[in-house]
């Protein structure tokens, strides 16, 4: 009778762990900005971002939602600057994305300097899969004091739309 009672205690144990719904998002040890695009408090500092656009599809261990977001010809279609760097380094975008639809695509840019200064230093990833897939910008080097910037290009003559989700900056060490 024990043998039965200690077997449905652990069942029962297991099934509570495994159905706790759903996991939540976390940034990595040296990230500097992270957002997986949640709640109304993560539409902060961006430009055209709502939480309107915050729909019922994240990515992998993304949490609840994610960022669906589109475009026409007025580009970027979104954009965000960080604080300035605290220390110099290497620093890189990650991201989890996907396209809308097999057809559509965008691009997302990780740069420093003036956002809206054409020369300033950027490096670009391009969004092309309508399956989620993590994403990881090439490096770039910031001296502290110095900004970065986010922009999300997508669209442009034809409109597109992608998904993003766990969007982070880190600190390559």
């Amino acid at each position: 009778m024990n043998f039965i009672k200690c077997n449905v205690i652990l069942i029962l144990i297991v099934i509570l762990f495994t159905s706790c719904g759903v996991n939540e998002p976390f940034p990595s040890p040296d990230s500097i900005y992270f957002n997986s695009f949640e709640n109304d408090a993560d539409t902060t500092g961006w430009k055209d971002i709502n939480p309107t656009m915050f729909v019922d599809d994240p990515c992998p261990n993304g949490g609840k939602k994610s960022l669906r977001i589109g475009g026409g010809c007025l580009q970027p279609a979104s954009y965000f600057v960080l604080k300035p760097a605290e220390q110099t380094g290497r620093f890189q975008l990650r991201f989890w994305a996907k396209a809308a639809e097999p057809q559509m695509s965008g691009t997302i840019q990780f740069g420093l300097g003036d956002i809206f200064n054409p020369m300033s230093k950027t490096v670009s990833v391009h969004v092309r899969d309508a399956s989620w897939k993590y994403y990881s910008s090439d490096l770039l080097n910031c001296s502290s004091g110095f900004k970065m910037f986010i922009k999300l290009f997508v669209g442009g003559i034809v409109p597109n739309e992608i998904f993003i989700d766990n969007l982070e900056v880190v600190l390559v060490r």
